[in-house]
């Protein structure tokens, strides 16, 4: 197992995570993201990709990487925002 491990991490390219998501998100095809359950961080960048996002009701959407300090590096900063729009101050 350690063995498949080695060769993984040998030719896997960093963040080749982005590339994916951004050739998903540029499909000439409509791209419809399913979402059932929790919905959290590198899925919810996945999710954002699609053109149309079709969610149960018992959906629940979160972005954790600010409680561990992360970076989001998959365009979600970026993707949802041009979402759900940017938040107003209450007044």
């Amino acid at each position: 197992m350690n063995e498949v491990l080695e060769h993984v991490k040998a030719h896997a390219k960093p963040h080749f995570h982005s590339e994916v998501i951004q050739k998903l998100a540029n499909l000439p095809q409509p791209v419809i993201s399913a979402v059932q359950g929790h919905c959290s961080t590198g899925a919810l960048e996945l999710a954002l990709a699609g053109d149309l996002i079709v969610a149960s009701e018992s959906t629940q959407f979160s972005d954790v990487y600010a409680r561990w300090g992360l970076t989001p590096v998959w365009g979600l900063s970026l993707r949802l925002p041009h979402r759900i729009g940017t938040a107003r101050p209450a007044k």
